[in-house]
């Protein structure tokens, strides 16, 4: 709810909280979590984009090697 633009008297009356203190722990909390969430998101996108860059280079090591034999 925070995240979605509402007050925070709001929230702390609905989920019956009784500090802003308290309030800005949960709200921390999924800050954390969703950053956690992005990173893992990139992590898993680089090691894709690694994977592919190294299969890209190992063919083109592979046609040098042949490219190299076949002139001698």
């Amino acid at each position: 709810m925070d995240q979605g633009g509402i007050d925070s008297r709001h929230i702390m009356k609905v989920s019956g909280l009784s500090s802003e203190t308290s309030l800005k722990s949960y709200s921390h909390n999924k800050n954390a979590s969703k950053k956690r969430e992005i990173s893992s998101v990139l992590s898993k996108s680089l090691i894709c984009t690694i994977a592919d860059i190294s299969r890209k280079v190992l063919f083109l090591v592979e046609k040098m090697c042949i490219l190299s034999l076949s002139k001698s």
